[in-house]
């Protein structure tokens, strides 16, 4: 007996919501109310603000305007290029033996500096010879070259300098470019053996 008046209550809420009309903007009437969802007060249906409780009664789209804009210049290209890219498959670079040497001697180089810069008074002032002397025989690595820097005084003064070091490493491009692959053997600063 319950359901069947719950089953029925439910059909004549359900008819009598069908046969109610929705309000149209043309047929709207001048004192429409709606109301506040904070305090529950009736009040102008066309009012952004409720007169009683100074709520927000405007729709949450309406309220964040701005932010969903910012949202989609943001969202919708990364979207967009996600559906027009092709897969893509990590392939390993393929090097040959005279690049892998000469990315090892150009990463010597870049150690062999940094340890330069350490023993400078002035490490940004230095101004590193653009093409110094690498070579390379039998692993162990050697380079010669000089930097011009300012010393305690601020006089700019020229230092010469060398270094040998032998690699570790793999030949991948991730280990060549480590400078822990690296054991420098010695180190020559301004005539001065340090390592």
């Amino acid at each position: 007996m319950a359901i069947c008046v719950t089953q029925e209550l439910l059909e004549k809420s359900y008819a009598n919501n069908m046969n109610q009309t929705i309000p149209s903007p043309e047929t709207e009437t001048v004192g429409a109310t709606k109301k506040c969802p904070a305090c529950r007060k009736d009040i102008d249906q066309k009012a952004t603000k409720c007169p009683f409780c100074q709520s927000d009664t405007r729709s949450w789209v309406k309220k964040h305007q701005v932010g969903l804009i910012i949202l989609a210049v943001i969202f919708v290209p990364i979207f967009m290029s996600g559906l027009t890219s092709s897969p893509t498959t990590n392939v390993p670079i393929q090097r040959t033996a005279e690049e892998i040497a000469n990315q090892k001697k150009h990463d010597f180089a870049a150690l062999a500096k940094q340890e330069v810069e350490f023993r400078l008074k002035a490490p940004s002032t230095a101004k590193f010879n653009t093409s110094p002397t690498i070579t390379e025989e039998n692993g162990i690595y050697s380079i010669k070259s000089w930097v011009d820097s300012e010393n305690s005084y601020g006089a700019m003064i020229r230092s010469s300098w060398s270094a040998k070091a032998h690699y570790i490493g793999g030949d991948s491009l991730e280990e060549t470019g480590s400078g822990a692959n690296w054991i420098i053997d010695e180190f020559y600063f301004d005539g001065e053996k340090i390592k």
